[in-house]
């Protein structure tokens, strides 16, 4: 892939600056907050089983009662992670089709049928 092609496809995401992140949760472990799976050969990365939990949790307390001040940071640091999951896989997603593409470009001109 040419690096300008590749500036002109995540050109889109400099429109916008990414956000930063103002604190990582507290809960947060140092290990084993994040899987990777295989989808379609492409990486996809998401909170692991026991961030999940933690997350339906708190969900589920926020529907039956309140949550405590505490717990409502800590589930809107989760949904700002969650956010940057997407993204991450939105940009991995985005950079192997222009890969594809760009493959599949040179492939044709390289054996015209």
């Amino acid at each position: 892939m040419t690096e300008m092609r590749l500036l002109e496809h995540t050109r889109q995401f400099m429109v916008h600056p990414l956000p930063r992140l103002r604190s990582l949760p507290t809960a947060l472990p140092l290990e084993g907050v994040v899987r990777i799976e295989l989808e379609e050969g492409m990486p996809v990365f998401r909170a692991s089983g026991f961030i999940q939990a933690r997350i339906e949790e708190l969900l589920l307390k926020q529907r039956e009662a309140r949550l405590s001040i505490q717990e409502k940071k800590e589930l809107d640091q989760w949904e700002e992670m969650d956010d940057y999951l997407s993204l991450i896989n939105r940009v991995v997603r985005n950079l192997m089709q222009v890969q594809c593409d760009e493959w599949m470009d040179v492939s044709t001109t390289q054996n015209p049928t």
